[in-house]
């Protein structure tokens, strides 16, 4: 519960900061904002772990003990 205030602050101060006011969380201004930072955030968690993906194929695994 606590995460969704605090990301809620978040993005209150982000939209005050980028519209120059303060939004009332439920103006269509600030909740079509949100909806960008999110489909954004979604492309970045996409982008890391598909980096994360080649990363590990481009690794070779490591070579197994001679007896």
């Amino acid at each position: 519960m606590s995460e969704e205030k605090t990301r809620r602050s978040k993005l209150l101060a982000e939209a005050r900061e980028s519209l120059g006011q303060t939004l009332d969380p439920r103006n269509y201004k600030f909740l079509e904002m949100v909806a960008d930072l999110e489909k954004e955030e979604k492309k970045k968690q996409k982008l890391v772990k598909r980096r994360q993906k080649l990363e590990q194929a481009a690794v070779p695994p490591p070579p197994a003990a001679a007896p």
